[in-house]
């Protein structure tokens, strides 16, 4: 029985099967900050887009990269709550990101209230951006605390309870001497 003809856009059944690999490989680049993305990464995003199946993934990576952009300029600067804030409700808004499914959960919980705790560093500039910076805060205070005890289970409190005693058993019976030279067995 002959193979079918690829799908329209394709020359290829080769064509597709590497398509569907290089998406599996790289289907995080697609959705990730370009400016984070080596040039080789960035290839094969453009590969990705350009495909005759691209047409989801393209408004996925538009979807995405604008929302990188709510937070920072061109530049890299921290936008003003107000210019993020316009830039965000365009972006929640979006008509052709709400044609997938997907998209348009994720845009039916972006919420003012959800904004409002998004954007919290925007109102002070020298608060980081992302949660890294919260982790470094506690992990230096932490690591500025006194020591403190974790509390253990009952199992693991009784566990140790009987290594201890089974250790003072064998310390308090008498070592059995064997002579040297000597068999055992009488």
């Amino acid at each position: 029985m002959p193979e079918p003809p690829p799908p329209s856009g394709w020359t290829s059944w080769d064509q597709v099967r590497l398509f569907r690999q290089r998406l599996k490989s790289h289907r995080w680049s697609v959705v990730a900050y370009l400016q984070h993305l080596s040039e080789t990464d960035r290839a094969v995003v453009a590969e990705l887009l350009d495909a005759p199946t691209g047409a989801p993934l393209r408004i996925v990576h538009r979807w995405t990269q604008d929302w990188y952009a709510i937070w920072h300029d061109d530049d890299g600067q921290r936008r003003s709550v107000a210019d993020a804030r316009e830039l965000f409700l365009r972006w929640r808004e979006d008509a052709e990101a709400g044609t997938l499914a997907e998209l348009r959960q994720v845009q039916s919980r972006m919420t003012d209230e959800r904004f409002a705790s998004l954007s919290y560093f925007l109102r002070n500039p020298r608060w980081e951006a992302t949660s890294n910076g919260a982790e470094r805060a506690g992990r230096s205070f932490r690591h500025r605390q006194g020591p403190h005890v974790n509390l253990r289970s009952t199992a693991a409190i009784h566990a140790l309870m009987d290594i201890a005693a089974s250790e003072r058993r064998r310390e308090m019976s008498p070592a059995e001497e064997v002579a040297v030279g000597r068999s055992r067995r009488g």
